[in-house]
């Protein structure tokens, strides 16, 4: 079984996940999880969401790790930084929904040029 996991901030848009996830959800081989900094979060619309793993926590085998955009992504997170770095060290894929989320991306990716 391969697992898709969704990392949540405070404050996501509930929308952007939702077609990738219905889709991967009816495939018998995937599984959809969700994680965060904290285990329960809330996004624009209005959802609470208790997640299924810390950022912590999450699997080094999980297949797929999709950040999903919302107003949270200004935040410095070392948690987040490692674990993306981690990901694409260990050649893991890692997606991005949300521009926001890519410039965060885009400045971790310039930080670690001369180390991945």
């Amino acid at each position: 079984m391969k697992t898709a996991v969704f990392l949540l901030l405070n404050e996501y848009a509930d929308w952007e996940g939702a077609y990738l996830s219905s889709q991967l959800n009816q495939l018998t081989d995937w599984t959809v999880k969700t994680a965060s900094i904290q285990k329960t979060i809330h996004s624009i619309g209005g959802f609470q969401t208790k997640v299924d793993y810390s950022i912590n926590e999450i699997p080094l085998e999980t297949e797929l790790l999709v950040l999903i955009g919302g107003n949270s992504w200004h935040i410095n997170s070392l948690e987040i930084t490692n674990l993306i770095k981690n990901r694409l060290v260990a050649g893991k894929t890692v997606a991005a929904i949300c521009g926001r989320v890519m410039s965060n991306i885009q400045t971790c990716l310039d930080s670690w040029k001369n180390k991945l």
